[in-house]
This record gives structure tokens, C-alpha cells and sequence, in this order.
């Protein structure tokens, strides 16, 4: 009998714990240290051991720090509005999704970079005009390349993989919110 009681509890405990993790206040403070986490990894990978991002890499950095910010305007706002955040925060982590999915074509070279990922040299119409646009291309990362690579797999795949769930996750928190 003791044993039943301790079962049943675990099963509620349990589905308490699963109603929790969908609790808007809980997305927003899992949202915010996730994207809180990815830009300190990003910045630190630059600032700390030198691996220098592409173009399409910056910019996959807006996403996260718009998420951070509504994540943590959700976390402090109204109940009224929490709703509405979190629709923000999946179409934030969405666009991420994208960006990070583009620079995964560009890098198995499915499609065509941005212009400012590749070093094209116009035509010159003298060496010193040349010289200096090669000098002007030699700090051009390209996106094309993997710059940087985790367990054999490039960081924008994981990128795009983690975009995706944070994505889902906040579309279903978006789905069952009622006013928590």
C-alpha cells in the first residue's frame, strides 16, 4: 500500500513537474540563459581563443540577444502580455533558425553566400588599385568555410539544430498558455 502511494505520487510529481517546464515564466527564464549562454560562448570562442566569425555568424548572434531581451521582458511583465512574448520569442528563435540554416547551405555550398562572405577583386585598373583591394580582403572570414566545429559538426548545424528546439519549445509554451 505504502509502495502504491509512493508510485502515484512519483506519476503526479511527474506531470507537475512537465505542467512546470511549459509554465511561461519558466520559458522565459530557460530562453534567457540559453541565449544568454549561446552569445557568451560566441563572444568568448572570438574574444578568447581568436576564432574569428564570418558575417553570416554576427548576425546569427541578433537573434539571441532579441530573445534575451524578451525573454527577460516576459519574465517581468504583466500576465497580460506574456502571451504575446512568447509568439516574439519563437519567431525570434524562427529567424535564428533561419539564418543558421542559410550558413549551412552557404557552407556545404548548396547556394551562394552574401557578397561581403567571399573576397571578390574587381577589375583593377592598375596594381596599386589591386594591391590595395587584396590588402583591403586579407581579414575576410569566409562563410563558405567551417570555422569552427564541435564533435565533427560545424557550429551553425548545431545553431540551426538548438534554434529549432528553442523554437518548438516556445510555440508549445505559446500554445498551452493560459494567463499562468
Amino acid at each position: 500500500m505504502k509502495i502504491l502511494r509512493v508510485r502515484t505520487w512519483l506519476c503526479a510529481r511527474r506531470a507537475e513537474m512537465l505542467f512546470e517546464l511549459f509554465q511561461a515564466r519558466f520559458v522565459f527564464l530557460n530562453a534567457a540563459l540559453i541565449s544568454a549562454t549561446a552569445l557568451v560562448v560566441a563572444l568568448g570562442a572570438q574574444y578568447f581563443y581568436n576564432i574569428q566569425p564570418c558575417e553570416l555568424c554576427v548576425w546569427q548572434r541578433w537573434p539571441y540577444a532579441a530573445a534575451l531581451l524578451l525573454s527577460l521582458a516576459g519574465f517581468f511583465v504583466m500576465l497580460a502580455y506574456r502571451r504575446a512574448l512568447l509568439l516574439l520569442l519563437a519567431l525570434a528563435f524562427a529567424a535564428g533558425a533561419g539564418l543558421a540554416f542559410f550558413h549551412v547551405g552557404v557552407e556545404q555550398h548548396w547556394w551562394q553566400g552574401l557578397a561581403g562572405c567571399v573576397g571578390n577583386i574587381s577589375a583593377a585598373e592598375n596594381a596599386t588599385q589591386l594591391l590595395n583591394e587584396i590588402m583591403g580582403q586579407m581579414n575576410i572570414i569566409r562563410c563558405d568555410e567551417v570555422n569552427w566545429a564541435f564533435a565533427g559538426i560545424s557550429m551553425t548545424v548545431w545553431n540551426t539544430a538548438l534554434s529549432v528546439v528553442l523554437c518548438l519549445y516556445a510555440l508549445a509554451s505559446w500554445g498551452r498558455y493560459d494567463n499562468r
